[in-house]
């Protein structure tokens, strides 16, 4: 699987380390429970807090990364993408540029045919 981020690093507002600069506090304690935002096919482990602080947080998700062999491209903004046969043509701008690149197979199926955008509410 690739993921492509625009950012310099992974993660989001999450810290990946204690001395990381994400956007919150590497200390905070989250406000919901591990037990309530984990992956299904990944645990956080029993001896880890309810409430994990922000840069167990990053931990886990480079963990859950490198568990799954997640492939992540830094400093890629994806800008559109297209059905190309059995997969996308995903085009990226990279470093203020733009490049178009091929990408695998996803492995998901179709989206249904209406717009689940439309049942959003804020």
């Amino acid at each position: 699987m690739t993921v492509f981020e625009a950012s310099h690093r992974i993660g989001g507002l999450w810290p990946l380390t204690k001395v990381d600069d994400g956007l919150v506090n590497p200390d905070m304690c989250v406000n919901q429970s591990r037990h309530t935002v984990g992956f299904s096919d990944f645990a956080w482990g029993e001896t880890k807090a309810s409430f994990p602080k922000a840069w167990e947080v990053g931990e886990y998700l480079e963990a859950y990364r490198l568990r799954y062999g997640v492939s992540v491209r830094l400093g890629n903004r994806v800008l559109g993408t297209e059905k190309v046969g059995d997969g996308w043509r995903v085009k990226v701008g990279e470093d203020g540029g733009e490049k178009v690149c091929m990408s695998e197979r996803f492995d998901f199926g179709e989206f249904p045919s209406s717009d689940l955008r439309a049942d959003v509410r804020l």
